[in-house]
Formats: C-alpha cells, sequence, structure tokens
C-alpha cells in the first residue's frame, strides 16, 4: 500500500508543504538502484529524500540525516541541480507524482513496483532515467499520465465486484479486505462507501506479518501502529522493512548453508554405515589366515584358490590366492588385510559417532536460527572471513616435521614443476593411488634415512589432497624420485611410476604440523 494512488494522495501534499520553494542542492547514488535527492529549504536545514528502486522492494523514505561517501558516489541529473522547486502534482489515479522545476524541468517519481523508475523531464520530453534497462520509460509522455476513474458503487457492480478493476491502485491485501468486507456486509453501498472513505483519511498502518511489514491505509487486526504523518509513517515502514529483510537473508543464507552441512553429514553417515555392515559381513580375514596356516601342506604351488576346512564354523570354504606367492605369503597378506580391517572399522566407528554429534549440533542451530529475530545474533552466526597472509608465488605448500621438509603440490601443473623441476633424484615421492592429488616430495638430509613416522605423516598429506579426502584409509605409493618420470603428450600432473611401496593411511591434513607458509 506504500507504492499506492491512494497513500500518494496524502503524502504529495505533505511534501509540497515543507518543500515550497526548495533548492535541489545533491542527487547521487552511491548504492545500486538507490537515489538520494537533498533540498535546501528557506530557513537553511536540509530535506533528503531516499529513493530505494530495487526490483524486490521499491520505496521513498525521508532521513533526517544522510551522509554522501567519499567514494563510489555519482551525480544524477545534473542540470537540475542547483534549480528551485515550484510545485509538486500528484498523477490522478496512478502510483506517480511530479517534482516541476524552473526552466521547465520535471522529475517523475514511478513508483511501480519492480519497475520503478525515476525520470528526467525537459519541456515534456524524456531526457535521462535513472534506471536505464526500463527502455519503455522513454516513451512516457507527462501529459498521458492522468487517468479519469468512476470509483463508484454502481461501477463496482457493473465489473461484477471485482475492486481492482474499479480501483487499478488497489495493491491485492487491500483489495482482498474490501471483498472480505463486502461479503460480511448487509449494505453494501454503505460498506463500499465507508471503505473509499477510510482510504482518504488521513491515517496510516503498519501491519506485521509472516512476511514482513505493511503500509495500510485501512486498520487490521494486524496494525502494530499508527501515524497521522505520512511522512513519518513511510520512513518509519522503510526502515522496519529494511531490518526485516536483511534478518530474512541472513537467515535464508545461513539455513541453506546448515541443511546444506545437514544432508553431506546424513549422506556421510548412510555410506559409513554402509560400510561398516559390509566390513561387519565379511568372511574374516584373519580366520582365513589361520586356515591357511594350518593347512600349508594341503596347498599346490600356483594355485588361485584352495578349499579348506574352515574349524571355525566345521563348514568347507574356499579362499582365493595368489598363485605368485606361497602359502604362507599368502597368510600373511590375509593376516595384514585382517588387521587394515579392524583399523578401518575403527576409524569409521568414530568417524560415525563424531559425524552424528554434528548433525546434532548442525539441527539444534538450524532450530535456534529459525525461531530467532535477533540481527546481532544472527550476523555472529555468520562466518568471518579471516585474514590470509600474502603467500609467496611457489607452486607448493610446504610443511615441517623433525627436520625434514615436504613439499605438496597445489595443482596439475605445480605437480610437474614440483615433480620435475624442483626435486632431487634422492628426494622421496609420493601420491596416492589410483586416483588424481597433489605430488608429495620429502627433501633427503644428507646422510638421514627417512623416518617411518615421517613416510606416513607424508602419506597422509597426500592422501588428504586427493580425491581419497573424505575415505577412512587411502593406499599411498612412495619411492624416490628417480624412479618417477613423465611420458611425452601426457596431460599435467600424470607420471609413470616404478618401485614403488604402497602403505595405508588415514587422509589428514595434520593441522599440528607448522606450516611455513
Amino acid at each position: 500500500m506504500h507504492n499506492n494512488f491512494y497513500f500518494f494522495r496524502h503524502l504529495v501534499p505533505a511534501l509540497s508543504n515543507i518543500l515550497a520553494k526548495a533548492t535541489l542542492t545533491n542527487c547521487f547514488s552511491q548504492n545500486k538502484e538507490e537515489l538520494i535527492f537533498e533540498f535546501s529549504l528557506t530557513a537553511g536545514v536540509a530535506f533528503f529524500i531516499k529513493a530505494s528502486l530495487k526490483s524486490q522492494f521499491s520505496c521513498l523514505s525521508f532521513p533526517k540525516q544522510y551522509h554522501r561517501a567519499k567514494r563510489n558516489s555519482v551525480n544524477i541529473f545534473d542540470e537540475v541541480k542547483g534549480k528551485n522547486l515550484q510545485d509538486i502534482d500528484l498523477v490522478l489515479n496512478e502510483r506517480a507524482f511530479i517534482f516541476n522545476f524552473e526552466q521547465n524541468q520535471q522529475l517523475l517519481f514511478k513508483l511501480y513496483g519492480n519497475k520503478s523508475n525515476i525520470i528526467y523531464f525537459k519541456n515534456g520530453g524524456v531526457v535521462a532515467l535513472f534506471k536505464n534497462t526500463l527502455k519503455h520509460d522513454n516513451q512516457i509522455e507527462l501529459s498521458q499520465l492522468n487517468r479519469k476513474l468512476d470509483i463508484s458503487f454502481k461501477t463496482l457492480k457493473l465489473h461484477d465486484w471485482n475492486s481492482r478493476k474499479v480501483i487499478p491502485t488497489l495493491d491485492k491485501n487491500t483489495a482482498a479486505l474490501l471483498e472480505e468486507r463486502l461479503s460480511h456486509s448487509n449494505n453494501l453501498e454503505a460498506t463500499f462507501n465507508a471503505f473509499i472513505e477510510e482510504l482518504n483519511s488521513p491515517a496510516y498502518y503498519i501491519d506485521q506479518e509472516q512476511a514482513g511489514f505493511r503500509l495500510n491505509l485501512i486498520k487490521t487486526a494486524n496494525a502494530q501502529s499508527d501515524f497521522t504523518n505520512p511522512i513519518l509513517a513511510i520512513t518509519t515502514f522503510f526502515e522496519q522493512q529494511v531490518k526485516f529483510n536483511s534478518i530474512d537473508g541472513i537467515k535464508t543464507k545461513l539455513k541453506a548453508a546448515l541443511n546444506n552441512q545437514l544432508i553431506k553429514s546424513g549422506n556421510y553417515v548412510k555410506k559409513l554405515t554402509s560400510k561398516l555392515n559390509e566390513l561387519s559381513n565379511n568372511s574374516s580375514n584373519q580366520q582365513k589366515a589361520d586356515i591357511l596356516m594350518a593347512n600349508l601342506h594341503a596347498i599346490g604351488k600356483g594355485a588361485k584358490s584352495v578349499e579348506l576346512v574352515n574349524f571355525y564354523t566345521n563348514s568347507n570354504c574356499i579362499i582365493k590366492l595368489n598363485p605368485l606367492q606361497s602359502p604362507q605369503k599368502n597368510a600373511e597378506r590375509y593376516y595384514r588385510k585382517a588387521k587394515n580391517g579392524a583399523k578401518e572399522i575403527a576409524v569409521l566407528t568414530n568417524n560415525l559417532t563424531q559425524k552424528k554429534k554434528l548433525i546434532k549440533e548442525l539441527t539444534s542451530k538450524l532450530t535456534a536460527i529459525e525461531n530467532s529475530s535477533d540481527y546481532k545474533f544472527l550476523q555472529n552466526q555468520l562466518p568471518t572471513k579471516a585474514i590470509t597472509l600474502t603467500e609467496k608465488p611457489t607452486a607448493y605448500k610446504e610443511f615441517r616435521i623433525d627436520g625434514f621438509i615436504i613439499l605438496v603440490g597445489k595443482n596439475a601443473k605445480h605437480n610437474d614443476t614440483l615433480t620435475l623441476k624442483i626435486a632431487k633424484k634422492d628426494d622421496l615421492w609420493l601420491h596416492a593411488k589410483d586416483v588424481s592429488g597433489s605430488h608429495v616430495v620429502i627433501k633427503q638430509i644428507p646422510g638421514k634415512n627417512y623416518p617411518q613416522h615421517v613416510i606416513e605423516k607424508a602419506a597422509q598429506l597426500a592422501a588428504y589432497y586427493s580425491k581419497r579426502k573424505t575415505d577412512s584409509l587411502c593406499p599411498v605409493l612412495y619411492t624416490p624420485k628417480k624412479y618417477v618420470r613423465k611420458k611425452k603428450g601426457t596431460p599435467a600432473g600424470a607420471m609413470f611410476v616404478e618401485k614403488e611401496k604402497v602403505i595405508l593411511v588415514e587422509p589428514s591434513n595434520n593441522t599440528t604440523l607448522p606450516r611455513l607458509f
């Protein structure tokens, strides 16, 4: 109702009383789709008009003070600057009014919702638009804007009680209110005339609803405050709605982020649960190893599988074998799998517990945000922008562990640079097995072997900076850099590796490690 002929019918006379013989001293914009007018009154006092013409919410307001920024501020409609305002014309039955300046210059305030604009005219023709995207505004003729309408009960009956056809500037809510009153009335004509009289009376109400605030000319049960000054009413409404939109925008952003985390966490829990069930349902590698060790004499050389009695279940079982390994080596391989499987189950169980705890915390936080209207509280929930130090333009991240320097490539191109130009032949080279990821290099310290715990830490980094970052365990291959070479024509980061060993680790960027850069 704030952009409505009946409200402007009150607002224009109020502005005319204040701005009589005023001079436009400034007209500028420093925010997108927002225009500021500063008038100098006869008493030397400044009067401001802020026209916020955003497509989602267009509204005028009249702040007592407005400080112009030193940067990102641009003058608009310079030709009108310094001109005296002669009068203000209300456009009949339209959501618009005209500021008439000396030398036959006009500013049309066209407040048509998402097509709101302010247009500069001179000698009756369009000179400039504030919002140039609204190209059709170039064709507006001031003389054609006024509309003569027969707003009467008789006309309402002729239009089958469709109030918006009779009073086209009514918003949907006000039209619905009229139709509701008519539906409960025993005297339709008296009800209609009383409604029109109320629209014309100088009383203004601000209602609060789920979607925000509304400025009304009709008093409803939702009215939170009432005014007799239209300038104060629309300014108060604008400030309340802007604050509501800010809070609603923050809540929408926070809820979207939290729901996204909840979806990812829920999917992660399903994945972990499925993996745990799979590990639990698989035949025990420990049992297979024990059965093989008890039957070494019964396993033929080069066999791909063997059927043996499972003395745990008293039934036969088939165990797959590596034909290139001895029966004892096959047993050792199953013992190793059993050890890794137990470790994986422990890691998965711990991860599952932590993820369920996180889901509970996220759900609680989401509820608190949905129920809050505290701007400061919501603002504090937004992630703070970390101050980042300017990094050296290197091709790698650098870590140090017990005197050993570990280099981690930043991308495919940098991986090539790290491996082919920076790493030396006796440095140790690592990479997550069978997936794309960063090349990792442990720099050699002359006269020292690579300690196992340093290799494990470097392998964790290789796993973390790979496509297997979210896996519970990741195989990482490692070999001296001299056994790593690049074939001609292969894409960036792709390498041919020989004489590699494999280590199974949990992906981690190990935040306890001191970063050098």
